[in-house]
């Protein structure tokens, strides 16, 4: 049986089947698991037969460890909580409300992995939500049942992708690029818990990230970066001796990606199996096929600037699509507009305001 993955009817998560998690994961099945991860942020495993080793070697391949700041872990096994409810308790659970695992940390955990041992029939459940497009998709939703309800319109689809609601958090960063050729830089982001991990800038000045979470991955990416005797130096065996040399380590890792170029990284990477992916600046999202043929780039023309391009209105809906109508209007120019038709001030009472420095 080989590898299937099966996307939820919402288009958010997917279950996963043609794996067992009993057996050791190849390097070449993680890097697809991780693929589909990033694709769909949730994966289910059903029918899964595993002990608390099985657990810890899956989560190995996966990423490396997280901290755990308040919940006591089990005594044998240091990164696994066991969450346990009694039929007679009756005070809610911790962690029983929608939150998100650990995001105080100035290090979050990238994933939680869960392990259903007994689930009883009613309840028990674990319910996901991408944040950020769950609130673009309830206003968009608002607007539609406006429409409907209120305008007397149809009924209507709404296409939201998922990255679309985080591009548009980027705010001014199109119109800064576009008219100032102004690229906002990043700085590169260590893991407390594993190295090499981390955002690298390549001779061509652009950014990769990644992320090494096995020690065969580990030694592969030393191998390539800083030759055999790198991978073998005794300091860069364990998680815990690369941090406490991750100057070192970070060191080998970036001197040689910034003596190549990107696409060079990508194809050495993808050669010795190792996860890695281009950090997009806002110039390199001008050029990206997806964001052109979606047009989530506009252009608009503005009274001071001319033409301008800027984030489109996200999410798409079928009947009333969004409408980015100016940039923003210069100073004062809907003055008599609010001042006179909604405030009901005269013409005389807004030359006065105007004399005196008000508006």
């Amino acid at each position: 049986m080989s590898l299937k993955v099966t996307p939820r009817e919402n288009n958010f998560g997917a279950e996963i089947t043609g794996i067992k998690l009993c057996e050791p994961l190849e390097v070449s099945l993680a890097k697809k698991l991780k693929e589909a991860w990033y694709e769909h942020q949730v994966l289910y495993f059903p029918d899964q037969n595993i002990d608390h080793n099985h657990l810890e070697s899956f989560t190995e391949a996966i990423g490396p460890y997280g901290i755990e700041p308040y919940v006591k872990t089990l005594d044998d096994h240091p990164h696994i909580i066991e969450v346990r409810r009694d039929p007679h308790e009756k005070i809610a659970p911790f962690g029983g409300s929608w939150h998100s695992d650990w995001s105080f940390q100035e290090t979050p955990p990238s994933a939680t992995i869960l392990h259903s041992k007994v689930i009883p029939p009613l309840g028990g459940d674990t319910w996901y939500a991408d944040g950020i497009a769950a609130s673009y998709g309830t206003f968009a939703t608002m607007f539609a049942l406006y429409y409907r309800d209120v305008q007397g319109g149809d009924g209507q689809f709404i296409d939201l992708s998922i990255y679309e609601p985080i591009f548009q958090l980027l705010g001014p960063q199109p119109m800064a690029y576009d008219q100032l050729g102004i690229i906002q830089e990043r700085m590169g982001n260590r893991s407390l818990n594993n190295a090499p991990r981390n955002t690298y800038q390549t001779l061509d000045k652009h950014w990769v990230a990644i992320s090494t979470n096995s020690p065969s991955i580990v030694k592969r990416v030393l191998t390539l970066c800083g030759g055999e005797d790198v991978a073998n130096d005794p300091r860069f065996q364990t998680p815990a001796g690369r941090v406490e040399f991750i100057d070192e380590v970070d060191g080998v890792v970036a001197n040689w990606i910034s003596q190549h170029n990107l696409n060079d990284v990508l194809e050495k990477f993808e050669e010795v199996e190792a996860a890695v992916g281009p950090v997009y600046n806002i110039a390199q999202i001008f050029e990206d096929p997806q964001y052109i043929a979606r047009n989530d780039i506009i252009d608009l023309n503005d009274e001071d600037l001319g033409k301008i391009k800027m984030t489109a209105g996200f999410p798409f809906m079928s009947e009333t699509p969004p409408e980015i109508r100016h940039a923003g209007p210069s100073k004062g120019k809907h003055n008599e507009e609010i001042y006179c038709k909604e405030l009901k001030l005269g013409v005389e009472d807004l030359d006065l305001l105007k004399e005196k420095g008000v508006i």
